[in-house]
């Protein structure tokens, strides 16, 4: 009776446990973006979106201001880039505003992407080489 009661302490414990970690998307590929469709937006590229997805990094990001983490966003992108070009990673806001906090190994750069767009409410435009990150409401505004 002892080890039953035991057992069932140590599994409430256990969900307890788990109830108190921040909940991460498991998804591979986060679908949180989708290309435009083709001929929609001309400065789209493929060829970047395509890399966010291959080049892999890890992170450990605790309340570090946005601007300082996409800046070692695109030093860790040229460090895993072959041809070690990279991405550079801006955004179009007071970036000493917002904070992003997240540690995470071996993801895909489109990944870490989609946990910064969730914790700050931006959405992301993808150029050559560039992705810059922006308010929601002008994420779908054409490039004047």
């Amino acid at each position: 009776m002892k080890k039953h009661i035991k057992c069932l302490l140590d599994a409430a414990l256990i969900v307890f446990l788990l109830s108190c970690l921040p909940l991460v998307a498991t998804t591979p590929g986060v679908p949180w973006y989708t290309p435009p469709a083709q001929g929609t937006d001309p400065t789209y590229d493929d060829a970047t979106f395509t890399k966010l997805k291959a080049l892999k990094v890890s992170v450990q990001w605790v309340n570090i201001p946005l601007e300082v983490a996409l800046k070692d966003l695109s030093s860790k992108s040229q460090q895993a880039d072959p041809d070690h070009l990279g991405i550079q990673f801006t955004a179009k806001i007071p970036s000493d505003t917002q904070k992003v906090s997240i540690t995470i190994t071996d993801v895909s750069i489109h990944n870490v992407l989609g946990y910064i767009a969730q914790q700050t409410h931006l959405s992301i435009k993808i150029h050559k080489g560039e992705v810059v990150l922006l308010p929601l409401k002008e994420a779908n505004k054409p490039e004047q």
